[in-house]
């Protein structure tokens, strides 16, 4: 069966002021999608998607797998009712003699709750931009305030000294903050088709056009696969499936996700 996929439809592009700012120059955009690279990086290393996940349960250790005790998310992050994440996770690591493998410790333990889930897993390099840039998605945070998280919020810090036998993030915290700052301060450009074929991440590549109403999904789209349009074409791609009817799709016109339901057409 084919479906209609709404929320795209009727897209129009979007006229650019003749007095506008300017936009960053070419050396600004290549330095910027340089610096995005790194970014993606620390953000899909396992210390921190491991909690940035699509399902409502945690993962852990460096293979991701699924977290023992049949940990889920619960109703705001915190873990199911009666078992919150804080009952075995502290605002500390433990001391080292507790064992390689006891339960590490940050201030403010949780996951992002069901509303915001800020999936980091699995994203392609311009679904990954887009999520970190949606406020609906990223906690209401413009980029002042997500520069600070990143540079500061002790539970994103954890990563870099994370206790135990696990592995820290590799690349530097700092030149984490740094290369986050050069991408933000070239107006976070979004990094698009083009440069995710440049970098070999995708094979798979959408046109740039806008949707219509015309162009159509499948229940059995899954993550990264292109959204087909009429003759073959495509409007964008699939960032992530939300549930059996709703698709998070990128599409490169706009530089954005956007949910889109399916429905029989």
């Amino acid at each position: 069966m084919r479906h209609e996929l709404r929320g795209l439809a009727m897209l129009a592009p979007l006229a650019l002021a003749a007095c506008g700012p300017a936009g960053p120059s070419a050396e600004q955009r290549a330095a910027a999608v340089d610096a995005f690279a790194t970014v993606k990086e620390v953000f899909q290393h396992p210390r921190c998607q491991n909690c940035h996940i699509p399902g409502d349960a945690p993962l852990q250790f460096d293979a991701g797998v699924a977290h023992a005790q049949a940990v889920v998310r619960g109703p705001d992050g915190h873990g199911a009712p009666g078992l919150p994440c804080g009952t075995c996770h502290g605002e500390s690591n433990p001391p080292a003699s507790y064992g390689p493998h006891a339960p590490p410790g940050a201030p403010h333990w949780a996951l992002p709750p069901p509303s915001m889930r800020m999936v980091t897993q699995g994203l392609s390099a311009p679904a990954l931009c887009a999520m970190i840039k949606d406020t609906k998605e990223n906690n209401g945070r413009d980029f002042a305030a997500l520069i600070k998280h990143v540079s500061e919020d002790k539970l994103v810090l954890w990563g870099w000294n994370p206790g135990g036998e696990r592995k820290p993030v590799p690349v530097p915290h700092a030149q984490f903050v740094e290369k986050f700052k050069v991408w933000a301060d070239a107006g976070a450009v979004s990094v698009g088709v083009t440069d995710a074929r440049r970098s070999g991440e995708m094979t798979n590549f959408p046109s740039e056009r806008p949707a219509t109403a015309e162009d159509r999904a499948v229940p059995g789209h899954r993550k990264g696969d292109p959204i087909p349009g009429l003759a073959g074409s495509a409007v964008g791609w699939n960032a992530r499936r939300e549930n059996r009817e709703t698709l998070r799709v990128f599409e490169p016109r706009a530089g954005t996700t956007r949910k889109a339901s399916l429905v029989p057409a």
